[in-house]
């Protein structure tokens, strides 16, 4: 689902679309997604929906499948940062 209202989101989506502002991506290493290594892990369900809302995009930087990364696309960036107070409210 594309064009959710930033209102509806959740608290957990929230915070993950705010983690991986600051932290340029998520990644998943051994089942756990982090912003920064030793940040609070965001919750796999978290992520899973925020993938489907069109919010995040999952990639595999690196040769083992073992570590991937979640980024956020432009829509995604668009309502972090809204969240964060730096721009005006995506209409």
């Amino acid at each position: 689902m594309t064009g959710i209202p930033l209102c509806e989101l959740s608290p957990a989506r929230r915070a993950a679309l705010l983690t991986c502002l600051t932290a340029g991506s998520l990644y998943r290493s051994n089942g756990m997604w982090r912003g920064k290594p030793g940040s609070t892990p965001v919750c796999g369900v978290t992520v899973a929906d925020l993938k489907r809302d069109g919010l995040l995009r999952e990639e595999w930087p690196n040769k083992p499948r073992s570590i991937t990364a979640a980024q956020l696309t432009a829509q995604g960036e668009r309502y972090a940062r809204e969240l964060a107070g730096e721009m005006e409210p995506a209409r």
